[in-house]
Formats: C-alpha cells, structure tokens, sequence
C-alpha cells in the first residue's frame, strides 16, 4: 500500500451503529418531550439528533485513513483536530482482529491495534471495516514474512472460517473439544450478574408496586410462587449457558516462535495475537463448580485492554481444560511454566488397597523452578498432586 485509505463503506454502518448504541437514550427524551414542544423546536431536535447520530459518524468514516508501510503502521483520524498516528511494528503489543458473519461474505474484519502505552480503554488504531489482507500485509512485516499480491488470495477464500490467518511457523495448536467446552458453560457464573441486576431493578420499582405485588402474592401457592423463582433461574441459567458456548464457540490457541494467538466466537469470530515476551504471568483459576469437576481455566496477563471481553481483564488461553493435563498443555504453549505438576507428599500417600483414601495435600507453599526462576503463587490456598480434587489456583510468574 502507498496511498492512505479509506474503510470499506460498511465501516460507516458500523460507526452508526456504535453511536445508536451509545446514545439511544437520546431519543427516547426527544419522543418524550415530542408533545410538549412547539414545531419549530421539533425541527431543531430532529436535525439535532440526524447530525447526532447520522451525519458525525459519516464526517469520522471520511476522515479516518490508514496506510500499512513496511516499517510502521499510519493512520490519520480526526474532525476538528486532525490526528496523525505512526506505529512502529516492534511496538505493538496486541492485534485484535473481529469478524462479524455479515463481514465475512466481503472478506472484510474491524482491526484494532495497541501498544502498551496507550491511557484509556480504547486502543491506539481501530479501523473497522477492511480487507482480511490488511492485517495479514501487517504480519508479513511484522514477522518479515512474503507478501501476497492479490488482494483477496484463492487460498483465503477457501480456507474455512476457524482456519488460523495470517501466522507463520506454527508450532503447537490446541482446540478446546466439545465436551470440554459444554462443562465450562454448565458451571459458568453469569447467572449471578443476571440476578443482582434483577434485585436493582426490583429496589427501583416504586413501592406502591411492591406493596400491591406483596399483597397479591401472600394469596398464591407457595409451591407456585417457588416454581416461577426456579422458572426464572433456569430461564438466566440456560441464557448464560448459551452466551458462554457462542463466546467461545471453536476455541483455538495457536504458539509460532513468537506469538500467541487466541481464535474464537460463533457470530463474531475475535481473533487476538500477541508476542510471547509480553506475556507478564500465568493465572490459574476455578469455580466452586469447576472444583468438583476438576477443570481449570488459565489466563495470561498482557499490559493491554485486547482482553476486555474475558473476568478480569485477562486473556483466556486454555478455557477448560482437565486439571491432569493442566501443565503438559500449558508449557508448550508458555516454555517457561512448569512442565509437570507438584507430586503429592509420599508421607501422605493412601495405603494399598483403601477404598476411599483421597489425595492429601501439602502445605501451601511457593515453587521455583532451577535455572530459571520460575514462582508459582498459591494466593494462599492449598497444594497438592495436579489431578487431586483440592487442585491450586494461583499465578505463573514470568522469569
């Protein structure tokens, strides 16, 4: 590329629809008030809210331009104030690609770019409807790969949609399996976010309501008023259990030399890629649920906000994966975590022949690898054999 370009005109439907997101609240205070103005005051906030939500976004597609040069990434944004962006390659932290299914038929992805250095939630480049080739034009000269001369290549057209885009030298791949995947939905928390927003809408009901609701239910069946509370729960149960599965819909992670990369989403196929010497630590964790069904989810830690979809903040590499496969999984992926597991004290190993003896766990305490200075933080809990029921949960320190 040597001439800035624009987004595909799709990108303008996507920046309306963000301001509409943003701002819906807008109209309804103007068909609130709709009656009580005269017609020219409805003139001013209908031509208000059309260059509001309407005529902003299009003057913000116009001017945002991009360039992919061979050292640096460009791109120039701004209304009022114009903004000139250059982004060196060795200074980028995350790549995030998105993919809608109406994106797809076009070869078209939002591309947002970040380095560790931006201030706020939002990263330094977003462009958000381009050709598929830009971000892989980007990673030919990130990792100083070929570049193609088509603009959509016969081999991207035919690649099935979960395929891996844009990598080089791949080493080491991992598809969560299915089964893996339905536990993980089963056993996730997204009920309980669910249920307290519904008790803040309940204490914002005026109380007039409350009262009259308490008075006709005192007159209902108990086992009615328990079967539409149990109704209610499952209804956000199975709500939560689907959102889950289409989040995390084909979950791929992928290891070349240098990078990671996390591929994911039915709907929204959100594909992340980072380097692997940014990678800050390791988190393990599970659920009380995930406890019983020994399974554990590991995230990494980055200095960037690609992540923002995932608990706190963190990238999900592994979304479910069994406790005793736990670190022959990890380490291929992250070479400086444990290879194996602790072993279980051999003072604390049940007899020959006990029917119901459990593993016995040691006291908690910090390991470190020789030679490498690895530290595995039990945050306080209990250790023990890698594929025992009182598994840890903690934090992989880099070196």
């Amino acid at each position: 590329m040597t001439q800035p370009k624009h987004t595909h005109p799709l990108g303008y439907l996507q920046q309306t629809a963000k301001q509409l997101k943003e701002y819906w609240f807008l109209i309804l205070l103007a068909l609130w008030q709709w009656g009580n103005l005269s017609a020219f005051w409805r003139l001013i906030m209908v031509l208000a809210l059309v260059t509001w939500l309407l005529v902003w976004p299009l003057l913000q597609w116009l001017t945002l331009t991009y360039l992919i040069e061979p050292t640096a990434v460009v791109v120039n944004s701004g209304i009022f104030i114009r903004h000139h962006q250059h982004i060196p390659y060795s200074r980028i932290q995350t790549v995030q690609r998105k993919q809608w299914f109406y994106l797809r038929p076009f070869h078209l992805e939002a591309l947002q770019i970040e380095t560790a250095g931006h201030q706020d939630d939002e990263p330094e480049v977003r462009l958000p409807a381009v050709p598929t080739t830009v971000a892989d034009t980007l990673n030919a000269y990130r990792f100083d790969l070929p570049l193609t001369t088509d603009s959509v290549p016969a081999t991207a057209q035919a690649a099935p949609e979960t395929a891996t885009p844009g990598l080089p030298d791949i080493r080491q791949r991992y598809v969560t399996d299915s089964h893996s995947m339905v536990l993980f939905a089963l056993t996730g928390t997204g009920i309980i976010p669910l249920a307290l927003v519904l008790l803040t809408l309940y204490g914002k009901l005026p109380h007039q309501w409350t009262d009259s609701l308490i008075s006709d239910a005192a007159h209902w069946a108990v086992p009615l008023i328990i079967g539409g509370v149990i109704l209610v729960l499952l209804v956000a149960w199975l709500g939560a259990f689907a959102w889950i599965l289409i989040r995390y819909y084909h979950f791929t992670l992928t290891r070349t030399s240098s990078q990671l990369q996390v591929a994911k989403g039915l709907f929204q196929r959100n594909t992340i890629t980072a380097p692997l010497a940014r990678v800050q630590a390791v988190r393990c964790k599970q659920t009380i649920l995930r406890q019983w069904l020994h399974l554990q989810t590991v995230q990494v830690l980055l200095a960037s906000k690609a992540a923002t979809d995932d608990d706190n903040d963190d990238l999900v590499i592994l979304p479910a994966i069994v406790q005793s496969h736990l670190y022959t999984t990890l380490n291929p992926f992250i070479d400086w975590t444990p290879p194996m597991g602790p072993t279980p004290d051999p003072a604390h190993r049940a007899p020959s022949g006990a029917l119901a003896a459990q593993p016995q766990c040691r006291p908690s305490r910090n390991l470190t690898r020789s030679g490498r200075g690895v530290a595995l933080a039990t945050l306080g809990l209990a250790q023990c054999a890698i594929d025992s029921p009182c598994h840890l949960a903690g934090a992989i320190r880099r070196p």
